[in-house]
């Protein structure tokens, strides 16, 4: 049984979860950065990818587009890949900006 009945492109309220599945790496993947999906569905698809040893820097860059509690796990989850140093700024520990994030990847020359 498909994870959702639809076009992932199509209106969110017409997409219908199958609950009984769970999305897969790949589904995550194409569900990030799909504005026309609910905010669940896509809360539970960025927790796929963060969580993913094989999602990419490229997989967690688009996660951290994403504001609030996703952006948060991926900004995570790039420290825990890159062994990046944390902030000692107690009021912003993390960096979550994606230019910041997408600058000091290339320049360690873990993305292109």
């Amino acid at each position: 049984m498909p994870l959702f009945r639809g076009k992932a492109s199509e209106n969110a309220s017409e997409v219908v979860m199958d609950t009984k599945k769970t999305i897969t790496l790949e589904e995550a993947r194409l569900l990030i950065g799909n504005s026309n999906i609910a905010w669940t569905t896509l809360v539970e698809a960025s927790a796929i990818v963060t969580n993913s040893s094989e999602s990419t820097f490229e997989d967690l860059l688009k996660v951290l587009k994403i504001r609030g509690l996703p952006q948060e796990w991926a900004a995570i989850a790039l420290y825990k890949r890159t062994k990046r140093p944390c902030k000692n700024n107690a009021s912003e520990p993390l960096v979550m900006d994606f230019d910041d994030w997408a600058t000091y990847l290339k320049k360690e020359n873990l993305t292109r």
